[in-house]
């Protein structure tokens, strides 16, 4: 496994949001999810998280009510490390 990251909520976001940067964000999470990774973050990232998926997910219509429950559990239901 190679070294880790210490990941930001926006880069989190680009995991379920196309923003700029968000083909790079998808490569870290792909590599992770292989276990070549290990990926981690600050407490309040799960909250940001959230609360971005929110203003820039939902309010926008680029994601349903389901799918922003669903990536805002992610943290914890891929065990990032805090």
């Amino acid at each position: 496994m190679r070294d880790g990251y210490l990941v930001d909520s926006c880069v989190f976001l680009r995991w379920y949001v196309e923003q700029p940067g968000w083909e790079h964000a998808r490569e870290v999470r792909a590599e992770f999810l292989r276990g070549g990774l290990r990926l981690s973050t600050v407490d309040c990232s799960r909250f940001e998280l959230a609360n971005l998926l929110r203003l820039k997910g939902l309010l926008h219509g680029r994601l349903t009510t389901d799918h922003l429950v669903a990536a805002a559990r992610s943290l914890d239901d891929l065990d990032v490390a805090i």
